[in-house]
């Protein structure tokens, strides 16, 4: 079921439909495929819907559960997935726990959605470069890609020459499971994907 071409899925995750709501009309609007949940048990049964979630939005309190242990749920299921925490207290205990079971990062309501947007694209990035591998051949970089196992991922390839860049972009330019989300020329070559399903 991914989202279509180009698009991060985000999961916003949150009792507050007021604010579900607002995070779906920002992100849908920044280019972002957006699903909603408003319970616990609504988000499992979202991740087992999309299980291609790029990005997730989780509230520390939920009104069947707590944020945190279903933090540790959401890691398994998408490894490799931005999580931001959101809670309505400055509660350090706790998001100094949820970072350790890994969140990204968090936000404390009342929060600006530009920011929250920042956070978001700050996670990506990181993820991504997480996962760099460097000095590769077009070739080689397209095997890694045929090697991934996960039902989604983002990766960073950097390539000695512009050369081995551009036979890299050839090579997956139509593979309908691989999106180009970023390039970066100059003194290094670089280029972010995403993998889908």
């Amino acid at each position: 079921m991914g989202s279509p071409e180009g698009m991060l899925k985000l999961l916003a995750v949150d009792d507050e439909e007021d604010i579900t709501h607002l995070v779906k009309l920002y992100f849908s609007r920044k280019g972002y495929d957006v699903i909603v949940a408003n319970t616990a048990s609504e988000a499992i049964r979202a991740l087992e819907e999309n299980p291609d979630v790029d990005v997730v939005l989780l509230d520390i309190m939920l009104p069947d559960g707590n944020g945190v242990e279903l933090l540790e749920h959401i890691r398994l299921y998408l490894p490799n997935a931005a999580i931001i925490m959101a809670t309505g207290v400055n509660d350090l205990e706790t998001v100094v726990r949820a970072m350790q079971n890994g969140a990204d990062d968090y936000v404390v309501k009342p929060f600006r959605l530009g920011t929250l947007e920042e956070k978001i694209e700050s996670a990506i990035h990181k993820r991504s470069m997480e996962s760099l591998r460097e000095g590769l051949s077009a070739e080689e970089a397209v095997k890694v890609l045929e090697d991934i196992r996960e039902r989604s991922a983002i990766l960073t390839f950097s390539f000695d020459d512009v050369d081995e860049l551009n036979r890299f972009t050839d090579a997956i330019k139509d593979r309908k499971d691989v999106e180009i989300i970023d390039i970066r020329i100059g003194d290094r070559y670089e280029v972010s994907v995403k993998k889908g399903a």
